[in-house]
């Protein structure tokens, strides 16, 4: 499997983490082992979100795709990737290009980078810290300018602050790119990964075997992501999207036609979390997995609670959650801490009640520590929960 589909699965997961760091600090040394990051994993605690100050105009900035009428997400090929930047324009008069994640190391330490085209910096308005950053020249061809980027961390985690580091040459996947800048202290990047380093998209065929994103195969490997225009809304934009997605997949063979428009706002500024839920929902009705159904349900139960105040929301979410993942602990915990803030034991015991049955229709045996008033009000109710 492909890093970056991995990353398309797990991205909203990262985001529910910051709520719980015990929960977070777990699954993300788990992935590290994987990746082989064991030496960076807990640096990532304080980088699941990057601060919208770090770049300009962050309520703008959306990450624009489709999903299939079979169901996949979809990631842009690079003829695609260019004709939607053009095509677009009047919707995003802005866009850049990327693979998001090329696992590497430097000085024999792991890292993570992100493949962009070279006009990312200055979409964003990050300025250098030192040296310059990358510029549309450095992307305007395949294999052209061997250049990098490192973030301000891996400047002093590898090179100690030393400011002569800008104009080396820095060995990744065994091709030696030079460090033209360094980028500004707690820019990492804008997903919650934090990035150590960033070359431009077309050095890919160097750095990796495999299908040419250039060649005549055309793998389906980058994402999108656009400025949204000053006379757009999100509404207009997710038509024209769809619109755009269509015609393009309308000769595909149908199960990777567009049918959904998907257009994720990459900040969750203030004032932004009620259409985030909307959003969250959207998803929700098309989204037929149920790992990934239960990940959106955990995320807007945060936002429910957390940003909205609204705790029925919250518990509605906690209900639907625990019966996409009965196994879940945390579903189950939320669900009756949120009951017992609202007095609604009853609704609590119909949703366990409910999760047992189909549980024990499927030939699974589920069991849950019930607090007294739930465990009373579940008895009441028939439930198959045993309290211990």
């Amino acid at each position: 499997m492909r890093l970056e589909s991995l990353w398309g699965d797990i991205r909203f997961a990262f985001r529910i983490f910051k709520r719980s760091p015990a929960v977070a600090l777990t699954v993300i040394g788990t992935l590290a082992v994987a990746l082989g990051l064991n030496a960076t994993a807990y640096s990532f605690f304080n980088a699941y979100v990057v601060k919208p100050a770090a770049v300009r105009d962050p309520g703008t900035l959306y990450q624009a795709s489709w999903q299939t009428r079979g169901g996949s997400f979809h990631w842009f090929s690079w003829t695609e990737a260019e004709g939607f930047g053009r095509d677009m324009a009047g919707v995003f008069p802005e866009t850049y290009v990327s693979m998001p994640q090329l696992v590497a190391r430097i000085n024999g330490r792991p890292a993570m980078g992100e493949l962009v085209t070279g006009n990312y910096f200055s979409l964003l308005g990050v300025p250098a810290f030192r040296g310059r950053m990358l510029q549309p020249s450095d992307s305007a061809a395949p294999g052209r300018a061997p250049v990098v980027v490192l973030s301000h961390a891996a400047w002093m985690r590898h090179f100690g602050g030393d400011p002569a580091a800008v104009g080396q040459q820095l060995q990744i996947r065994g091709h030696y790119l030079e460090i033209v800048g360094i980028a500004p202290e707690g820019f990492v990047g804008l997903d919650a990964l934090p990035r150590d380093f960033w070359a431009p998209l077309t050095l890919l065929p160097a750095l990796e075997e495999g299908p040419s994103l250039f060649g005549p195969e055309q793998p389906q490997r980058l994402q999108v992501v656009g400025r949204l225009g000053a006379r757009q809304t999100e509404a207009s934009a997710r038509a024209a999207v769809l619109l755009w997605a269509q015609r393009t997949t309308a000769s595909h063979p149908p199960e990777t036609q567009a049918v959904v428009a998907i257009l994720e706002p990459l900040y969750e500024g203030e004032g932004d979390f009620a259409r985030l839920a909307d959003l969250i929902e959207h998803k929700l009705g098309v989204e037929t997995s149920s790992a990934e159904r239960a990940t959106l349900l955990a995320r807007q139960l945060e936002i429910a609670e957390g940003q909205l105040g609204d705790k029925v929301r919250a518990l509605d979410a906690a209900g639907r959650w625990l019966a996409e993942d009965p196994s879940s602990e945390e579903a189950a915990s939320e669900l009756e801490r949120l009951a017992a803030g609202l007095g609604r034991w009853e609704e609590a015991a119909a949703r366990l009640s409910d999760v047992a049955g189909a549980a024990s229709g499927a030939g699974v045996e589920v069991e849950r520590e019930l607090p007294n008033s739930v465990r009373y009000a579940a008895l009441a109710s028939s439930t198959r929960f045993s309290a211990r």
